[in-house]
């Protein structure tokens, strides 16, 4: 005897749930794809539109195809089967995750290949997804006595909901508690129960069975043999999933010289020589011009922490200082102290929020601002890089405070140009813009390159004339690239209503 017959309302009703559960499960893959394909094309436009316009796509054609399908073969068994079809890609989708993407992303350049990935990995389980809520439709059309506007109204209303709890679930509770690996697991596991136990419910349990114990046996097989062997990173310290982007943190060799970094997806956004605890990345050792032009600082606003190798290096040579450091990655302190070898400070203050929103907040004036947030490989976010947020900056800034802020780009006089964009909204703002390359001014190729700014004639002026000289900073204004190389006009300016910082990226790619 079954626990109830397939024209019962409780039939009615199960299908229901199981339409809530589905919609969840494939709300949580389409937010964990787009995690899974960040820390090879980064956080940007094309990794979530690529991800958002492929699952739209999938469920559109797994919608038409569903509905035919339903029509002519309005099985019960079938609707399951389709489940542990399901179940298994997505099963697949973690071994894939684990042991194939980093081998194989790397390959694809970073504004197509998110397209092409989103494609091969998601597009199969979006389509077999989508095949349900139709399925649904027809099936529950021949058990429930209601008409179709009702019917599909119901279906829709509990798919939806599931979605929305899916979307949240994947986003507050599964990816910054269990990861990636673990949550696409309990996805499939969640797919795969139902698609066995379903049918049984329905009275259809042992021709699905039949099709289920070999597939969970094969799909299973392959998917835990991928995610047993993950393609090991040279060097790895430590890795989890943070809230916003992926977080490693690696040894390696720079100069012949052992130097441990922090990667955030695929920016390398903090590094560190262990034997001196030194600034390896060049560019930030450029915020030791901004006392030649603010004086000796007190106050100090870091925007991106990263693994707080600056902040932690002012507070050791400003020793008046106190840094206010502005992360929006929570838990980036804690790997510092544990990995990068700082040390808490009652003159270190870290606000974990986005940094625009700080300085809204904020009522309080800097000698130096440091600017060195990025959300993908060569793009800031794009609301920290207009003219809107270039004059709250300029708000909080003493009158004779100093602006520094780190972009990449090319040097080369073109349009369009991310650096001379962003250089062209920087003046509109500040009246005062001199402007360092990191490692050589006149190469044309992508490298990091500083801008300084201020408010005060006198306080750029006295940059790099001469009066504060070390062997340190000698070097640093040797890099200064005259800014009457570049014609500002043919560059557009970026405003809140128009930062295309993404595809301009992919020019310097």
């Amino acid at each position: 005897m079954t626990f109830f017959r397939s024209d019962s309302a409780r039939g009615a009703s199960l299908l229901l749930a199981v339409v809530f559960l589905t919609g969840g499960c494939l709300l949580v893959m389409e937010v964990l794809a787009t995690r899974m394909l960040s820390p090879y094309f980064g956080n940007t436009m094309y990794t979530f539109s690529s991800v958002i316009g492929v699952v739209l796509a999938s469920l559109s054609v797994g919608y038409a195809i569903g509905g035919r399908f339903a029509d002519r073969n309005p099985d019960v068994a079938i609707f399951y089967r389709i489940i542990l079809l399901g179940g298994a890609c997505i099963v697949m989708l973690a071994g894939i995750n684990r042991a194939l993407l980093p081998v194989f992303a790397y390959m694809l350049p970073a504004r197509s290949g998110p397209l092409v990935l989103s494609l091969i990995l998601f597009s199969v389980p979006s389509f077999l997804l989508g095949m349900l809520s139709p399925y649904v439709i027809a099936l529950r059309q021949k058990i429930a006595q209601q008409g179709v506007g009702t019917n599909a109204g119901s279906v829709f209303f509990w798919s939806t909901l599931g979605s929305i709890t899916g979307s949240l679930l994947a986003g507050f509770v599964l990816v910054p508690h269990f990861g990636i690996t673990i949550t696409l697991v309990g996805t499939a596991i969640v797919l795969l129960v139902i698609g066995v136990v379903g049918p049984f419910l329905h009275g259809s349990g042992a021709k699905t069975m039949r099709m289920a114990i070999p597939l969970i046996i094969g799909a299973g097989a392959i998917g835990a043999g991928l995610i047993a062997n993950p393609v090991e990173v040279q060097g790895l310290v430590y890795e989890t999933e943070g809230v916003y982007q992926n977080i490693r943190v690696v040894d390696t060799l720079r100069y012949d010289r052992p130097i441990r970094i922090l990667y955030q997806d695929r920016n390398a956004s903090s590094g560190m020589f262990p034997d001196d605890e030194e600034l390896a990345f060049e560019y930030s050792k450029f915020f030791r011009l901004a006392p030649q032009v603010s004086g000796d600082p007190k106050e100090v606003l870091v925007l991106g922490a990263g693994a707080f190798t600056l902040p932690k290096v002012m507070l050791q040579e400003w020793k008046n200082a106190t840094v206010d450091v502005v992360e929006i990655e929570p838990g980036l302190e804690r790997i510092a102290q544990e990995y990068f070898g700082l040390e808490p400070s009652p003159r270190m203050h870290t606000y974990i929020v986005d940094g625009r929103r700080f300085l809204h907040d904020t009522e309080k004036q800097y000698d130096v601002i440091f600017g060195d947030a990025y959300s993908s490989h060569h793009a800031m976010p794009p609301h920290l890089t207009t003219k809107e947020f270039f004059s709250l900056v300029s708000e909080r800034l003493t009158d004779d405070g100093v602006f520094v802020v780190n972009f990449i780009g090319s040097l080369e006089d073109r349009s369009p140009s991310l650096l001379l964009s962003g250089l062209r909204t920087l003046s509109d703002v500040f009246p005062h813009t001199r402007i360092f390359a990191a490692h050589d001014p006149t190469y044309l190729g992508t490298q990091n390159v500083v801008f300084i700014s201020t408010k005060s004639a006198e306080g750029i002026a006295r940059l790099c004339d001469g009066s504060v000289w070390d062997a340190s900073t000698r070097k640093l204004c040797e890099n200064e690239i005259p800014l009457s190389q570049f014609d500002l006009t043919e560059h557009a300016a970026f405003t809140d209503d128009f930062a295309p910082l993404e595809y301009l990226a992919t020019f310097d790619q």
